[in-house]
């Protein structure tokens, strides 16, 4: 575990790396240990904040993935012409830290930094922080919906000998190594938390183990810079 020297104290609510107090925790036993002191299971969410934007919320991601499953190319217009039932994973992949904010007033947060490297802090985003260079363009509460009242039953680090770059590619240094985080719910759902594409992907699974869907007409409701 590598500690902060951070104190968050943000200046005008602009989230800062380096201000954060979150602890870099490099493998599952680390984790499990340091996160045992959280007190994170038993608490209902209330609220869910992304720090930052996300990949999948650009009108151009989406316009993409649309095309596909459309079979047609990209061109203007596309976007007016998306069905309103098609689904969309609920997922995101962003490069800021997410809170997740419980009905007690506190909170969890979380930020994938690299290859088995995660950053877990509680109670240290408050209020509206974001990153004034890739501000928030989604509704995290709205993305997450479906677990808003939900309660924690746990939360746990994957371990792995060889963890995916996101790339293709496989790191090993002989170690076992954070491969996922799971937070998780009585209800049986679950946020997988993974590093890709030196982003943190999250994302929501059913409890049949498939992952959770948003129709268009949803997700365009939770979007901020479209």
């Amino acid at each position: 575990m590598i500690l902060s020297k951070g104190r968050d104290d943000f200046l005008c609510g602009e989230f800062s790396r380096m201000r954060w107090s979150a602890p870099l925790l490099c493998s599952p036993c680390e984790f499990g240990e340091y996160v045992s002191g959280l007190d994170v299971s038993g608490r209902t969410l209330a609220s869910v904040h992304s720090v930052g934007g996300g990949l999948f919320f650009k009108r151009e991601w989406i316009e993409a993935a649309a095309a596909a499953r459309m079979e047609c190319d990209v061109e203007e217009g596309i976007f007016e012409r998306i069905p309103s039932s098609m689904r969309f994973a609920r997922s995101a992949s962003v490069s800021c830290p997410v809170s997740f904010r419980f009905e007690d007033g506190g909170s969890l947060d979380v930020q994938y930094c690299g290859v088995s490297k995660v950053r877990v802090a509680a109670d240290t985003l408050k209020g509206d922080i974001i990153c004034r260079s890739d501000p928030p363009n989604f509704d995290a509460s709205g993305l997450f919906c479906p677990l808003i009242g939900a309660r924690v039953s746990g939360l746990q680090a994957d371990g792995s000998l060889r963890v995916s770059d996101g790339r293709g590619s496989e790191y090993s240094d002989g170690n076992l190594l954070i491969s996922d985080v799971r937070l998780m719910f009585d209800d049986g759902r679950r946020i997988v938390f993974e590093y890709a594409l030196d982003r943190m992907r999250l994302t929501l699974y059913e409890p049949d183990g498939e992952y959770s869907t948003i129709d268009f007409s949803s997700l365009v409701g939770i979007l901020t810079d479209v």
